[in-house]
């Protein structure tokens, strides 16, 4: 229930920052550079689902207009997958029931991508990145990380939606909300 609160306000966050704003979209100006840094919340899908079931992070991104309605994008940041609780009761027939809780492990990622964005209407876009996820639990793994998303930017401010998988040893995915604030540089 209260995982359904979290992303009901994001949700709610993100219709109020695009109604306030949506008179003023976002152009991208070739050779302008922007920064926005988001806040981001993530739905673990697959096994990843299987040790978290919320996932939160912070993304700094730095975007390069290429054209009038295409941009390069770099973004980096941290990602925390909170590690669910595990309780189970062993019945000793002898001893009767012992209860265990064990507290899963959280698993951090830091994501390097290189990617477009690419305007197909007024505020509205399409994006792809790609690029390298590195595991921060101890194991050195480094995934391959790639990211389809559908955007919508306004003057500062930007919310877009995405589905991204990592692949390597042990694949997993989530869908993921960012809301970014940003400005030109």
């Amino acid at each position: 229930m209260k995982k359904i609160k979290l992303l009901s306000t994001a949700v709610w966050l993100c219709a109020v920052i695009l109604t306030i704003n949506s008179a003023h979209a976002q152009a991208i100006k070739p050779g302008q550079w922007r920064f926005g840094i988001g806040l981001e919340v993530a739905k673990p899908l697959g096994s990843l689902n299987d040790v978290s079931n919320l996932g939160l992070g912070l993304t700094p991104r730095l975007q390069y207009g290429l054209s009038d309605n295409l941009a390069f994008t770099l973004t980096s940041g941290y990602y925390n997958f909170f590690g669910k609780t595990y309780t189970a009761t062993l019945i000793n027939p002898f001893s009767g029931s012992t209860t265990y809780t064990v507290d899963g492990k959280d698993l951090g990622i830091v994501p390097v991508k290189a990617g477009i964005k690419a305007f197909f209407s007024e505020g509205w876009y399409l994006g792809a990145e790609a690029g390298a996820g590195f595991e921060t639990n101890g194991t050195g793994n480094v995934k391959l990380d790639v990211a389809p998303a559908l955007g919508y930017a306004v003057k500062q401010w930007e919310v877009s939606g995405r589905y991204e998988r990592l692949m390597g040893s042990g694949t997993y995915g989530f869908v993921g909300l960012r809301v970014a604030y940003g400005f030109g540089l």
